[in-house]
Order: C-alpha cells, then structure tokens, then sequence
C-alpha cells in the first residue's frame, strides 16, 4: 500500500469525502491542502515532503487538492517520491450538481477549473490513476466502493 495518496481532479466529484472516510475508517492522516492555500509553495512541497518520508514512520497520508494546473509539477514531484496519485473525473453533468450543492462557490469557478485542467492537459502531464466516482446514472458510488477502487489501482 502507498504511503501517501493525493485525491485531485475535477470539482464536486467527491476528493474531501473520500479523503475524510479515508481518514475516519481507515486511519489515514487527511490533509486538505485547498485549506492550506495561504501556505507558499516552498512551504507545501517542504510539509508535503516531510509527509511521504521516514519521518512520519508508519502513518498513511491521504492528501485531497482540487490543484491549480499551475502546480502541475508539484504533482510530478510528487509522484516521483512515491505518492499514488489518483484523479477523480467522470460524470461532469453529476459533479457540477454536486458542486452546486456544497455552495458557497459560484458556477463559474467549476467551469474555469475544469477548463483549466482540459486546455492544460493536466491528466496527460501528470499520468495520474483515473477513478469515476459516479455511477452511469449520475449517483455517487458508495464511499467503500470508491476507497476500495483508491486502494486497489
């Protein structure tokens, strides 16, 4: 099992969740990192190292980050220490509903993020394990199902 895990992908497709189930049911250590934007970069790749490394002895890590495409070699970085990346994409239609839900952020940001990640190829630039989180009716799958699936690739 990886060590470390970082959840990213496309708005309300359900990172925080997973990575909070991860968390209360399995004993990962989540770390929301679209809370620590304040943090500088240097700062997140220095936490983020300390995190993946020795030591932090036997804890597993999920990190859950809806990222910037602008931090797409950090996420590169990432990978090379050895943390499982895996990106939530799938029904945009269901994720945008989700999205709407949770409010508090307009329409439009869903929209630039995901043309973000489309017209700077972020899944092609990260090579990142692509997990649908919902079914092909637009329902969530069940949080075990997709830990299992988080787990498992």
């Amino acid at each position: 099992m990886y060590k470390a895990i970082l959840l990213t992908g496309i708005p309300g497709m359900g990172k925080t969740t997973i990575a909070n189930t991860m968390e209360e049911k399995y004993a990962f250590i989540h770390i929301d990192l679209e809370a620590a934007e304040c943090i500088s970069e240097q700062e997140l790749l220095r936490m983020i190292t300390l995190f993946v490394t020795e030591q932090y002895g036997t804890a597993n890590f999920v990190l859950s980050w809806g990222f910037p495409y602008e931090y797409t070699s950090l996420v590169i970085y990432l990978k090379n220490l050895g943390v499982k990346v895996v990106f939530f994409d799938g029904n945009r239609d269901a994720a945008l509903q989700s999205f709407n839900i949770r409010g508090g952020v307009i329409e439009e940001a869903f929209f630039e993020q995901v043309g973000n990640l489309d017209t700077f190829k972020v899944k092609e630039a990260i090579q990142p394990i692509i997990v649908n989180t919902f079914s092909e009716v637009g329902d969530f799958l069940p949080k075990e199902k997709v830990i299992d699936l988080v787990l498992e690739l």
